[in-house]
């Protein structure tokens, strides 16, 4: 019975612990009471988890300059934050011939980034993992950044499905092989926990932490890109299943014996609405013609003013596009119930191209909904990406520290 109230206690520790550490990380620095007020934590709580924090290097504590609006005498509260030198993080984000890779702080502070342009779909698998290894190798081995700190977490953004549990590249139309061992390859050769999610969940994640307020607590935000990808939220919790995506709503089917996909079949949402599908019925290709590697933004913005031009080819392939999404959105909410959806990935512009079709598609499903009241519209995708992935690394990172209770557990010798 005694074992069993310490196990009990020692959980009810890690996870207060993980609770001002998560505070911290979504308010910025904070003076003692106010880690208690948003954390829901006693005062002798806070100072006893703080001070363990401390101890272990992982927060910093200094007494704010500014009066206490509490204490009428102004005696300095203790202010706290996170240590930027607490271990840091490397993200990857693995997209159609593209791979970004970055180092950043304890603090979310960017470090150092460097890009690589590669034929992803020409790959064989040991040259993609050997690729990801030394973009990996060069961020840990940058002497520039005259910094002792050691990276303590590896995230991965995969466009594409992934089992996140062991971190495995299940499949995605931009690589030419499936179920490769990526996790465990990157945590066998730099012995650092690695984690890999698929982007669209990661976009997800961002904007139920950006724009809660406007989106709710379940939503789904479909991403438009060198694919079309889906990543929801359910009650306040992303909505994996069994795999890191929520849904392959771009690999639906939206005409029988369609257009090629990247996937391999025929037929599919993304062989329309995508931005491959979009530039090959606007240039009159064979829908069985393979599509295209990464279409460049400026390339796609030629075929948005081709449309606006009164271009018939441009305007019809955009009204097809749009009306492939919203059939994949009308499948969403008959599996779902309708919800606030972001789009993300298209501007104004290009969606406005795409209305009428989209609009005719739920007219033929539902005479009653307003879908203009569920789309809400956000330009970028590689911002949202990028914020998505760090802040899912960081938050990894966060529990690490959290439950890693043995003291000292960074050494900075």
């Amino acid at each position: 019975m005694n074992n069993k109230a310490i196990v009990r206690s020692d959980d009810l520790r890690d996870g207060n612990r993980r609770r001002v550490l998560a505070c911290l990380r979504k308010t910025g620095p904070s003076h003692a009471t106010d880690l208690a007020k948003n954390t829901g934590l006693s005062a002798a709580s806070i100072s006893s988890l703080t001070n363990q924090l401390v101890e272990q290097k992982i927060v910093v504590s200094s007494r704010s300059k500014h009066k206490s609006s509490i204490n009428t005498r102004g005696r300095p509260q203790s202010f706290v934050e996170l240590n930027a030198d607490a271990g840091d993080i490397v993200t990857i984000s693995l997209a159609i011939d593209f791979l970004k890779v970055q180092r950043l702080n304890y603090a979310g502070s960017l470090m150092s980034e460097h890009d690589v342009k590669l034929d992803t779909r020409s790959l064989s698998e040991c040259e993609l993992i050997d690729i990801v290894c030394k973009a990996i190798d060069s961020s840990l081995g940058q002497q520039n950044l005259k910094r002792d700190v050691p990276v303590q977490y590896i995230g991965m953004a995969y466009q594409g499905t992934t089992d996140h549990a062991n971190g495995i590249l299940l499949s995605s139309p931009i690589v030419a092989h499936k179920n490769i061992q990526l996790g465990r390859e990157l945590e066998n050769r730099f012995n650092i926990p690695v984690s890999i999610t698929n982007n669209s969940c990661l976009i997800a994640e961002a904007l139920n932490h950006k724009h809660q307020s406007t989106l709710g607590s379940t939503f789904a935000t479909l991403v438009f890109s060198h694919g079309i990808g889906l990543g929801m939220f359910v009650d306040g919790k992303l909505f994996t299943g069994k795999n890191s995506s929520a849904m392959e709503l771009g690999h639906l089917a939206f005409q029988r014996d369609g257009a090629l996909c990247r996937c391999g079949r025929h037929g599919c949402i993304e062989a329309y609405a995508a931005d491959y599908g979009i530039e090959r019925l606007v240039a009159g290709e064979s829908i069985n013609a393979p599509p295209s590697g990464r279409v460049e933004s400026s390339v796609f913005k030629l075929l948005c003013k081709s449309a606006e031009d009164k271009s018939v080819p441009a305007m019809q392939a955009f009204a097809i596009a749009g009306a492939a999404i919203g059939e994949g959105l009308s499948t969403l909410f008959t599996l779902f119930g309708p919800m606030p959806v972001a789009l993300v990935g298209r501007d104004k512009r290009c969606l406005a191209l795409m209305n009428d079709g989209l609009y005719s598609a739920f007219r033929g499903h539902s005479q009653k909904l307003d879908i203009n009241e569920l789309l809400h519209r956000f330009d970028s995708t590689e911002p949202l990406l990028e914020a998505g992935l760090i802040m899912n690394t960081l938050c990894r990172l966060d529990n690490k520290h959290a439950y890693a209770t043995q003291l000292p557990i960074i050494n900075f010798n």
